[in-house]
């Protein structure tokens, strides 16, 4: 992304707030160290704060969780809109977290808020979790949907908060509804699932196709517009894997899991994950709970995890292996193994 210089002196004078402000935060955290607790990031959190539909509390406490141990810094790379009368901006900034000799880079748009002359973090003012990526996709496991370039959709707002969502654009979907799965167990408040994901597309549509997602609410639709991130078609996989059975899984010991690395584009970070379930991944009826693997370098091939045998007091009896790679230009290739 290129960065954007103010010229306005407005513009000048927010982005060396702002600027300040990240600074301050990202002190924070490194002198705390592992020591890190929610209340320390709150002095840098707009009140009125949602990001993913979570709340400043909710916020605070996920981000020490995550942050915790490790060192950040962040990069103000744009400013896409500044209002000098409601005192908000609408920021791009890259955020670098580094642990154990291993950095990862992500960029982030947030929106600010100037309160008593300070720019305080106001999330990304989105009422729920929204994953959407063009991604060169790997199924393996238990009878696999096709692999291919695909673009897939996860909405995930608080429990209860939308009671349907549909996609729009790239002449694949019009209205298209995505379908409820499972609810996810979250201390932070449980959340629903809504999810749809394209067949391997023969020709894909572009970078920077718009996407409009709707979730429909009680107080009436909420829509974002989403450009398509950039395209790959290199394929990642799990190597080490043999079997699809719950027993290969090794629930409630280490795990070690191996994978391979896309060679075409730069790796700006990667994240694995497994989703459990505790009944078919197609019920709603069904609870899942997300667990995350431990941090990860960007040219990790292997991990070692720990599957819990349960998920929200409930036997786990399917569960998916999540790997994702996202390059530094937008790619991003992605590998599911399924077992039951």
């Amino acid at each position: 992304m290129t960065t954007v210089v103010p010229v306005q002196s407005a513009q000048q004078l927010a982005l060396a707030e702002i600027d300040a402000g990240l600074a301050g935060f990202a002190s924070t955290v490194n002198a705390k160290g592992a020591a890190l607790q929610a209340s320390d990031l709150l002095p840098y959190l707009d009140p009125d704060l949602l990001d993913d539909g979570h709340n400043r509390s909710q916020f605070a406490a996920e981000a020490a969780g995550w942050m915790a141990g490790a060192t950040v810094a962040f990069s103000v790379l744009e400013i896409r809109s500044l209002d000098t009368g409601a005192n908000t901006a609408d920021v791009v900034f890259r955020f670098t977290l580094s642990q154990g000799g291993d950095t990862q880079t992500e960029n982030v748009e947030f929106f600010f808020k100037k309160s008593s002359g300070t720019w305080l973090m106001s999330g990304n003012r989105r009422i729920a979790m929204v994953h959407f990526a063009a991604e060169a996709r790997s199924h393996q496991g238990l009878q696999p949907p096709a692999s291919g370039q695909v673009i897939n959709v996860d909405i995930e707002p608080p429990l209860g908060a939308v009671t349907g969502v549909t996609v729009s654009g790239g002449g694949i979907w019009s209205s298209t509804a995505l379908t409820k799965g499972p609810v996810i167990s979250d201390p932070a408040g449980n959340r629903d699932h809504f999810y749809l994901a394209s067949s391997p597309l023969a020709s894909p549509p572009a970078a920077g196709t718009p996407f409009t997602v709707a979730l429909a609410t009680a107080g009436g639709p909420v829509a974002y517009t989403l450009p398509l991130n950039a395209w790959t078609s290199e394929r990642i996989a799990f190597t080490n894997l043999s079997g699809f059975s719950l027993s290969t899984a090794r629930l409630g010991s280490p795990l070690t899991v191996s994978w391979t690395l896309p060679k075409t584009f730069p790796i700006a970070n990667m994240d694995f994950t497994v989703m459990t379930f505790t009944g078919p991944q197609s019920s709603p009826d069904t609870m899942s709970c997300f667990e995350s693997g431990p941090r990860l370098a960007a040219n990790a091939t292997s991990t070692t995890v720990t599957i819990p045998a349960t998920c929200a007091g409930r036997p786990v009896v399917q569960l998916n292996l999540n790997l994702g790679v996202n390059g530094a230009n937008g790619e991003r290739s992605h590998a599911i193994y399924e077992m039951q």
